[in-house]
């Protein structure tokens, strides 16, 4: 498998193939974590991953916003 994985035409572009999709889902990690744990600002969390993420400073940050819980209501929310 190895060796047809890096010794054919065919094997390169599939070994192309999965590195850029591990990549890119290494690349949005934090946008997966908000969405899965239902943040309240999850679109905001993803717009300013697909611009800030490549940095790996914002990325770090981007993760830290994701794994935080607010669950306080906000001004918009009102208090019940």
């Amino acid at each position: 498998m190895m060796h047809w994985l890096m010794d054919t035409a065919a094997g390169s572009v599939v070994f192309l193939l999965m590195a850029l999709s591990l990549g890119l889902i290494l690349y949005f990690v934090p946008t997966i974590i908000a969405l899965v744990g239902h943040h309240p600002l999850w679109f905001r969390l993803a717009a300013l991953n697909l611009l800030l993420a490549w940095t790996i400073l914002g990325w770090v940050l981007l993760l830290a916003w994701a794994l935080m819980r607010n669950d306080s209501p906000t001004f918009d929310q009102g208090e019940s």
